[in-house]
Parts: C-alpha cells; sequence; structure tokens
C-alpha cells in the first residue's frame, strides 16, 4: 500500500484505516465513514459492498479468475458504473489512486451509484428464474 500510494505523492496512512473485527452494526457504521471502498482482490466483498451502497460508496474492484471473486464487478456491471473496474491489479492501484486524488470525479462516480443502486435492489430476473423453476418441476411432479 506504500508504495502505490507514493507513486501517486501520497502516504497511505493518511488515507487508509484498518479496523479490527467488528460487529455488524459497527461495520455499516464504520463504512459510512470511508470515501472510497476497495474490494478485496481475489475474493470479492459481495455484502460488504451491498452495505457500502447504503452510502453511494465508489467501490473499486477487479474482477478475479473465480466466480468469488467476480461478485462485485457484476453488481456494478448491472449498475453501469464501470469505470471503477480494473482490468488487472495495476488498473485497481490506478483507480483507487484517482479517487483519493480527483475529489470531482469522485463525486460523479458517487452520483452515479446513487442514481443506479436500484437496479441492484429491484431487479425481478432472479424472482422470476425461481418462479419459472418452481412452476415447471411443480408441473413435473403433477404430470
Amino acid at each position: 500500500m506504500n508504495r502505490a500510494f507514493s507513486a501517486k505523492g501520497l502516504r497511505a496512512d493518511e488515507h487508509c484505516v484498518f479496523l479490527p473485527r467488528l460487529s455488524q452494526d459497527e461495520f455499516i457504521a464504520a463504512t459510512g465513514l470511508a470515501d472510497v471502498y476497495l474490494d478485496s482482490p481475489g475474493w470479492s466483498g459481495c455484502n460488504s459492498t451491498i452495505e457500502s451502497l447504503l452510502y453511494d460508496m465508489p467501490i473499486v474492484t477487479t474482477p478475479g479468475a473465480l466466480m468469488r471473486g467476480r461478485h462485485s464487478a457484476a453488481m456494478l456491471e448491472m449498475m453501469e458504473v464501470t469505470d471503477t473496474i480494473g482490468e488487472t491489479i495495476d488498473d485497481y492501484v490506478a483507480i483507487a489512486g484517482r479517487l483519493a486524488t480527483d475529489k470531482p470525479w469522485r463525486t460523479a462516480v458517487r452520483a452515479k451509484v446513487a442514481s443506479n443502486k436500484h437496479l441492484i435492489y429491484r431487479d425481478r430476473a432472479p424472482v422470476s428464474a425461481l418462479e419459472n423453476f418452481l412452476n415447471r418441476v411443480a408441473r413435473q411432479q403433477g404430470e
């Protein structure tokens, strides 16, 4: 972290705080104090990502090779907020650095998250898919 921040002329300890394990309520409250949510490379936050949406948080992620590392990227794609999805770790670091130093861009990303987060919560596709599956199975059982 120090190297990445130094490359941008910043000090990691002035911008990052590492907290001990928190209760769920404490975690959600602490999330609201951040400017940016950095998704874990390799094992996506998923629940943490969803909780950060409460605060319209800009989310930085890079999709992993496995599904467990792609949750946040998928949510951002659903919300059409793809500028904060890095293809590589270097992209991830560059995006995080830009969000830390470019307040107008961070504000614009936050506004886009605020405008589009409903697309995560109001997506009927999974409900319809489950409905169709249950109908199909029930009809096969009835025959």
